[in-house]
């Protein structure tokens, strides 16, 4: 839970504070996908029995990055970001729900 708050707040201070992101990919949005991926994948491995709320939180939390950008006169909210936040964060808790599959009890 200590890893997916720490991401948390690395993503909102990287949200509002444009010229401290690293640029990693030639295009940001891929930026912004891993990194609400990885918010909503440790989300979810801290909270592996509440991955609906997880993931309605993991979206809601990547819509309001978005938004907070309208505080800021220097920062300009696209749809484009939002959408690709949505995704990391949907992606995020779909990759730690495949990969919980083969770990699961079945029933004698």
């Amino acid at each position: 839970m200590l890893l997916a708050a720490i991401c948390g707040l690395i993503i909102l201070w990287l949200t509002l504070a444009a010229h401290t992101r690293p640029h990693i990919f030639p295009y940001p949005g891929f930026d912004r996908l891993i990194a609400f991926a990885m918010l909503s994948f440790l989300s979810a491995f801290a909270f592996p029995k509440h991955l609906p709320t997880v993931l309605l939180l993991s979206i809601v939390a990547a819509i309001g990055s978005e938004m907070l950008q309208f505080l800021r006169p220097t920062r300009d909210p696209r749809i484009i970001d939002g959408i690709m936040k949505v995704i990391g964060a949907s992606a995020g808790v779909g990759c730690f729900a495949l990969a919980k599959l083969p770990f699961k009890r079945r029933p004698a």
